[in-house]
């Protein structure tokens, strides 16, 4: 083993039915940790959808004749993602909470049972570098979700003034 990675390690040594399995494997426990947090994406999606819809210019688009599928997608759901994409940020620091339960399920060596070992232990630097770790992922996901703004909300800027 070169990483520790399942996945990165076979395809390394380019062994496709090792990565297959490794990634089979990874189905369950992906779900596992992503089905709450969706559960909150899809319901702050579907609240500003509902919020966005009733707008005066999704009227005056259906007016105009647009087609229903670009009223919905071009226009719509542009409009109702930001709160979507401050949620989906937010989320990561869940993640990682729930990622010490998932891996104590499914008896998997990662950061969540790194981390319970280190807060078993009388130091302080296991700990820290477990929160810096999350911490650097945390900040990462909040740029992204400041950088997407710009892609999906017409009014938003990147840059200075």
């Amino acid at each position: 083993m070169v990483t520790g990675f399942y996945t990165i390690d076979s395809l390394l040594a380019h062994d496709l039915t090792d990565f297959f399995s490794a990634v089979v494997h990874l189905i369950l426990p992906a779900f596992t940790l992503g089905f709450a947090q969706l559960a909150i994406i899809l319901r702050m999606t579907r609240s500003g959808m509902l919020e966005v819809l009733g707008q005066d210019y999704i009227r005056t688009a259906r007016a105009k004749g647009v087609s229903e599928r670009d009223v919905v997608f071009r226009h719509a759901f542009r409009n109702a993602m930001n709160a979507t994409l401050t949620v989906s940020g937010l989320t990561v620091g869940s993640a990682f909470a729930g990622d010490v339960y998932v891996e104590s399920i499914f008896s998997w060596n990662g950061i969540g049972k790194y981390f319970l070992q280190a807060a078993l232990l009388p130091g302080f630097t296991d700990l820290l570098g477990y929160l810096f770790i999350v911490t650097v992922f945390y900040v990462a996901a909040n740029l992204v979700v400041d950088v997407l703004y710009a892609a999906v909300d017409p009014q938003v800027r990147l840059g200075g003034s």
